[in-house]
């Protein structure tokens, strides 16, 4: 099995966002899933509880009020007033809770409303994680001597110019970066349907085009030397060839065989190498390093 590093950009996303709506337990698609599947039983076992939870606390307090009542009658000075205070406070608190009982119902089950909510409005982003799951569930049947890094982001210190589109680069983002002893392998994921396929810039093709650049000029910046690499937009529904220059459209059956059947081979060290480096990349410094030593030793002269 293949070494699997970080998870879908897609899933980090709706984890990251469920969990800052309070769902502190979704970690993962699994999490994610589960939750989507099974939210009408889990509000309902959420509406249970916090009712239980009410019902209790107004249990407790009427209980407090009646046996406040029984001890004023034996109490005199200024024991029997503290009492009565305590009494007047107790039934103040029980009406209180009864009367916004709904509302605070309401309030300790609405992180749960938020929450579906949240996926209710972003099914693209839902849909783009099963596509990028299933993806990860393919590349982890290669062989141990491969790894594959997720949502590998790029980030320059200076936009560096594309000739090909007359573009800037300022940052970079790749869905899933395979490393072994067959090459590098870029691969953008997409559970799109057919009508988004060919739309210029957004197109996936274009996106990992781009991204192959970025990780070309980052690895001559910073690792000093520059391995190639493929650039393969890998689609989970059935779609038509799109021709895009140097990317490679491949289904999710194809993806496997396509990476094993490459001839390109890496060393073991420059396999764990190329992996450090991208497990370790911050931001990438567009600025040449003799430039830097010249800028530097300008200061001294």
């Amino acid at each position: 099995m293949a070494k699997i590093i970080g998870q879908s950009d897609c899933t980090s996303y709706l984890a990251y966002n469920l969990q800052h709506f309070g769902l502190e337990d979704i970690f993962n698609f699994k999490d994610v899933q589960y939750f989507r599947n099974n939210y009408d039983d889990i509000l309902k076992d959420a509406v249970h509880n916090s009712q239980q939870r009410l019902d209790h606390k107004i249990e407790k307090l009427q209980e407090k009020e009646s046996l406040l009542i029984d001890t004023l009658k034996e109490q005199k000075g200024l024991k029997k007033m503290f009492s009565y205070l305590k009494k007047v406070f107790t039934k103040f608190k029980l009406r209180k809770l009864k009367k916004n009982y709904d509302k605070i119902l309401n309030e300790e089950i609405s992180y749960l409303k938020r929450g579906k909510q949240f996926l209710d409005n972003n099914e693209d982003v839902y849909y783009g994680a099963i596509g990028e799951e299933k993806v990860i569930k393919t590349l982890i049947n290669l062989p141990d001597t491969y790894y594959v890094l997720n949502e590998v982001r790029l980030q320059f210190s200076k936009a560096f110019h594309w000739r090909k589109y007359n573009q800037y680069i300022k940052n970079a983002q790749i869905d899933h970066v395979v490393v072994g002893p067959t090459g590098i392998f870029l691969i953008e994921t997409k559970n799109w349907k057919e009508m988004y396929l060919n739309t210029s810039f957004s197109s996936p093709h274009y996106q990992i085009d781009r991204a192959g650049v970025a990780f070309w000029f980052a690895q001559k910046r910073t690792l000093r030397k520059t391995y190639n690499s493929y650039k393969v937009v890998c689609t989970i529904k059935p779609l038509p060839q799109y021709s895009y220059e140097y990317v490679t459209q491949l289904s999710i059956r194809q993806l496997r065989h396509y990476i094993l059947s490459k001839h390109l081979k890496l060393s073991q060290s420059e396999i764990e190498r190329i992996v450090d480096w991208l497990d370790d990349l911050t931001v990438v410094s567009t600025t040449p390093s003799f430039w830097k030593a010249y800028k530097i030793m300008r200061k001294f002269l």
